[in-house]
This record gives structure tokens, sequence and C-alpha cells, in this order.
């Protein structure tokens, strides 16, 4: 609240990146927010395994998840968790969550009592998804969409309120987005497009192809279908693929499949293009 005093203060456009470490590892948060939830009522993932014919190294995150295993005396140095050990852990990332959004609520607040609100843009994101036992994986270190999927909501004046879209983003296209917010100039080494359309337009589907990435795993997303691969040191190739539709846990890796050959082969052929617009 100081901070923004001095900014209205200076009456002149401001700019603020706010970032908050939870929920992160490790969940220590103060008692209040733990209460919130009942322990007993805490549900564990139901795809807490391996999904059917992926890859092992789709499971990089089971095999060497040190970021968890080092946060916690009481995790074991190898192998799936416990339920009891797990609900812990996601017990943690409620309260964790419901830490930050007390947070946030008071930078809201700050702007609201300064009236900066009615002229501000708010952009809420975050850079990773988190799992919690899905495919028995925890954290993010994965190519699954439970990891790459992103928190993402945008306030702004005279957009419209509580509306939500399919249309696919990416976290590129906030730069372009946050341009036409301010009727800023794009700069012309932009990748990503403006969500505004999306934003106002929320039932009409604008984008429908994404990439996201971990490590050597390229993850290429269209429409309803996730495809994956990773080249190995010896350049051997090994993929993964859900339709999203039929199989929105990703629960079964449709790669080995023939009948879905020609279409892994097309989303393959359009991911190299893909990365080719980068350049």
């Amino acid at each position: 609240l100081d901070k923004m005093k001095v900014l209205k203060a200076e009456n002149k456009p401001f700019f603020m990146a706010v970032g908050y470490v939870s929920p992160h590892l490790p969940f220590i948060q103060p008692k209040k927010y733990w209460d919130l939830y009942n322990h007993d009522e805490i549900q564990l993932a139901d795809n807490a395994y391996q999904p059917k014919n992926s890859p092992y190294i789709a499971m990089h995150s089971q095999h060497d998840n040190a970021e968890l295993r080092n946060m916690y005396l009481d995790i074991p140095a190898e192998g799936l968790l416990k339920d009891e050990m797990s609900r812990n852990l996601v017990h943690g990332y409620y309260a964790s969550v419901s830490y930050v959004d007390a947070q946030i609520g008071k930078l809201i607040n700050a702007l609201d009592k300064l009236e900066f609100r009615q002229n501000t843009i708010i952009i809420l994101v975050g850079d990773h998804g988190w799992s919690l036992s899905d495919h028995g994986l925890w954290a993010k270190h994965s190519n699954f969409e439970v990891a790459l999927q992103v928190p993402l909501i945008i306030s702004a004046p005279g957009l419209p309120s509580n509306k939500k879209t399919n249309s696919i983003a990416e976290l590129v296209d906030l730069y372009p987005t946050l341009c036409d917010l301010t009727m800023g100039r794009k700069p012309k080494h932009l990748h990503g497009i403006s969500l505004t359309s999306s934003i106002k337009n929320p039932d009409k589907i604008y984008k429908t192809n994404a990439l996201a990435r971990w490590q050597n795993g390229e993850t290429y997303i269209k429409n309803n279908y996730f495809y994956t691969q990773w080249t190995l040191k010896s350049n051997r190739i090994q993929r993964m693929l859900y339709d999203h539709n039929l199989d929105p846990d990703e629960t079964s890796n449709l790669a080995i499949h023939k009948r879905y050959q020609k279409i892994i082969a097309s989303l393959s052929q359009e991911l190299k293009l893909f990365k080719k617009t980068f350049n």
C-alpha cells in the first residue's frame, strides 16, 4: 500500500510485477489456512499411476524428483508415496493456494482504496501447473497437461467479467495482449497473438494450437490432441498422444496404436513447421 501511495502521488502510469512464492514447496503456511480444509475429506487423484504404454522418459519427475524428496525429512528416497503422506501434501498445497489468494486480495484492495482499479489492468498468471499425485507424480517436471496448463485471469476496464473461453492461449500471448489493452505499439519480433478478441468474445475460438516444453520434451497441443515427442541422444524419438475428448486424465498413451499413426505423422509435421515460425 505504501508503494502504491508513492505511485499515486507521482500521477504517472506504472507497471508492477508481483511474484509470489506460494504455492510452492515446502508447503508451510499459517495454521488458519490449513484449518480451511477438512483433512479427512481431501481426495487424491484418480489417475495416480503411470499412464498405460507411456515411455520411461515421461516419468522423469518420479524417477528423479529431488524437489519433493529434498524438502521433507519423511519423504522416501524413491517410489510412490503412501496415501496419508500424499493427503498431507495435497492439504498443504490447498493451504498454500488459500494463503496466496489472501495476499493477492490485499493487493487488489489497495488498488480499490487508492482508486486505481477503474483504470488498471490486472493479469494473474502462473508459470506452470502442479501434479498432486496425478500419474504418480509431484511438482511440475513433466509434459502432462496438469503440469503444462497454467492459471490465467485477465481483468481490465471495459472487458467482460466472469467469463471463460476454450480458445487456446500461450504465455507468449500476454505481451501483445498488454500492447492492445494499453494501446501501445507491438514490437515486430513478437511471436504471440493478442488475447483481446478471446476475452471480448469468449464463446468464439480464435486459437487452436500451442507448444509447451519441458527439457527435451515438446508437447504440441491442437484442439483435443496433446502430442509429445522426445528426441533421445540416439536420435530415436519417443512419443505420447492423448485425445482429451476420450481421455482427459491422460491415462493411456495412444501413440503405440497403428490406427493413430497418420494423426501422429500429421501432428509431428505441424510441430516441426510451428517451430520454424520462431526463427
